[in-house]
C-alpha cells in the first residue's frame, strides 16, 4: 500500500511511502530504500492524513520498464528503466547502471518487455546463451581385438579435443586386471592407432551434466583377471568382460540416468 503524500526536507521534498517494497518514492528524485533511522510507524502515521493522490511516475509503470535483463554482476534478473538509467530488481529495488555495464540495447517493443518476452538478454548486450552440449562418441583403436573407448568432445584443449573414458590393462591371470581412465585426449581420428571409420556419435551430454557423466562411468565395475595363461576362462560361468563390454555397460548406464541424450 502507498501512503502519502508528505513532505520531508531530509528526503528531498514531497514523497510517498510504499510499505510493500519499503521504499520512499520521491517526487523530485530517484526512489530510495527507507532509511534505517526512519521507522515504518513514523512514515505511515505522518502521512496517513495526506489527501493528495500518490503520484504514479512513468518510470514505475510496467510499460516503461524493459526486460527482463540478466547480469551476474547485479545478482541476477533485472528490469531496466531507460529514462532513469537504472536496473530494477523483482522486489522493486533500483540500482543505478554502473559505468562498467553497457546500456542495454532497446528491446524493440516500446520498452514493454515482460518476463516471458523475447527481449531477455544480457545487460552487456550479449544474447542469452543456450545450455552448452558436448558430442559423445565411441571410438576404436587397432588391436586384437580392437580397443573401444568413449570420447566426449569438450574442446578443452582446442579444436576437436576432449576427454577419453576407458578401461585399459590385462584380463589375463597375474596381469592385475583393467583400470579406469578419464583423461584429456586429442580427437581419436588423429591417433596413429585409430581404427579407420570407427568413430560413431552416440549422443550428447550437457556441460552441466559432465560431472555426473564422469561419476557414472567411474562407477561401472572394471574388468578383473578372467583368463588363464592358455586363454581359457578362469570362471566358465561368467562371460568375458573387456573394454568392449565395459563401454557398452557405461553407455547404457549413462542413457538410463538421463545424462546421455540421443540426437535422433
Amino acid at each position: 500500500m502507498r501512503h502519502g503524500p508528505s513532505y520531508g526536507a531530509s528526503l528531498g521534498g514531497r514523497y510517498w511511502y510504499d510499505d510493500v517494497t519499503d521504499t520512499i518514492i520521491r517526487e523530485n528524485g530517484p526512489d530510495m530504500p527507507r532509511p534505517a533511522g526512519v521507522s515504518i510507524a513514523t512514515l505511515t502515521s505522518s502521512i496517513a492524513g495526506g489527501s493528495a493522490q500518490p503520484r504514479t511516475p512513468s518510470k514505475q509503470t510496467s510499460s516503461s520498464l524493459e526486460g527482463p535483463w540478466h547480469s551476474p554482476g547485479l545478482g541476477g534478473q533485472y528490469m531496466y528503466d531507460r529514462q532513469a538509467d537504472q536496473f530494477v530488481s523483482p522486489d522493486g529495488r533500483r540500482v543505478q547502471r554502473p559505468s562498467t555495464i553497457a546500456r542495454p540495447s532497446p528491446t524493440g517493443n516500446g520498452g514493454g518487455g515482460s518476463a516471458g518476452s523475447s527481449s531477455q538478454t544480457d545487460v552487456a548486450q550479449s544474447p542469452a546463451k543456450s545450455p552448452i552440449h558436448f558430442n559423445v562418441y565411441t571410438a576404436e583403436y587397432a588391436g586384437r581385438p580392437n580397443h573401444v573407448a568413449v570420447f566426449v568432445e569438450t574442446q578443452e584443449s582446442g579444436g576437436h579435443s576432449g576427454r577419453l573414458f576407458q578401461v585399459v590393462g590385462s584380463v589375463v591371470r597375474g596381469g592385475g586386471g583393467m583400470r579406469y581412465e578419464d583423461k584429456r585426449a586429442h580427437n581419436p581420428v588423429d591417433s596413429h592407432s585409430y581404427a579407420e571409420g570407427s568413430l560413431r556419435k552416440i549422443g550428447i551430454v550437457a556441460q552441466a551434466d559432465l560431472g555426473r557423466f564422469r561419476a557414472i562411468c567411474q562407477a561401472v565395475p572394471v574388468p578383473g583377471p578372467q583368463l588363464n595363461l592358455n586363454s581359457t576362462l578362469i570362471d566358465k560361468s561368467k562371460p568375458l568382460r573387456r573394454c568392449i563390454e565395459w563401454t557398452a555397460e557405461a553407455v547404457l548406464a549413462l542413457q538410463e540416468a538421463g545424462v546421455l541424450h540421443s540426437t535422433a
